[in-house]
């Protein structure tokens, strides 16, 4: 039985290695994604073009209120134009987290 030559496995081997840091980078990738919610909005946002102007009022269809020291903000009267929407930056020193 003969064995391919040195060159050859050489070359096989480098495929190998390649397909392999393509995969590991490529699922590094995705963790971040799912673990970044702020990137994830970003990378969801270059696959659609980038940033494009506004097709409707937003702050028309957005209502704050307040109740108690908390600030109540309702989105959902963005439904109108979008199916899901990102909030990337939210910044209130002291502030509880966002709930529902």
């Amino acid at each position: 039985m003969a064995y391919p030559s040195k060159r050859y496995r050489k070359l096989l081997w480098s495929a190998v290695a390649l397909v392999a840091l393509a995969s590991i980078m490529s699922f590094a990738f995705f963790v971040s994604l799912e673990a970044d919610e702020v990137f994830h909005c970003k990378w969801m946002q270059w696959r659609a073009g980038g940033k494009k102007p506004a097709e409707m009022d937003i702050a028309s269809n957005i209502s704050f209120r307040r109740q108690g020291l908390d600030i109540i903000v309702d989105f959902r009267g963005l439904e109108k134009a979008w199916s899901s929407i990102c909030l990337t930056t939210l910044y209130a020193p002291g502030a509880r987290y966002l709930t529902r």
